[in-house]
């Protein structure tokens, strides 16, 4: 695929945080750059393993996850002069999910935003207050 691949740090911790890891390819060809460019890789699955493996490229154990995270979008830098590009995308773990909100809001400002002119959530907050489900009224 290229040249040579590199993985920066994989940060090790006893409590929980949000860590990130680059993956990058050098001297990939510039034919290969719109694959790239044309392929959705935010949020697709990463998966780094460690192998140890003997002087025949045969496994000695199995390999041992080392970082499981999710995709950002990729970064390329291109040298015209020789040709080749560079390739990198990073990757978070799963914790960044918790930092993040989810879904949209059903309220009317949020909903012009994706749909102008839709009045579908006008009067979301004059509804009728909290319904308590299982007990008789």
């Amino acid at each position: 695929v290229g040249h040579l691949m590199g993985i920066s740090d994989i940060e090790e911790a006893a409590e929980v945080i949000v860590s990130s890891v680059t993956l990058s390819l050098s001297g990939i060809d510039q034919v290969w750059i719109s694959n790239v460019l044309q392929e959705d890789y935010i949020d697709r699955t990463v998966k780094i393993y460690t192998a140890f493996m003997d002087e025949s490229w045969a496994l000695v154990v199995d390999p041992v996850l080392i970082f499981e995270g999710r995709m950002d979008q990729p970064s390329i830098e291109e040298d015209p002069d020789g040709g080749t590009s560079s390739v990198s995308v990073s990757a978070t773990n799963a914790w960044v999910d918790f930092s993040r909100k989810t879904g949209r809001h059903t309220n009317h400002e949020e909903q012009t935003l994706h749909f102008a002119g839709d009045k579908g959530f006008e009067f979301a907050s004059e509804v009728t207050p909290d319904i308590v489900w299982g007990r008789p009224a």
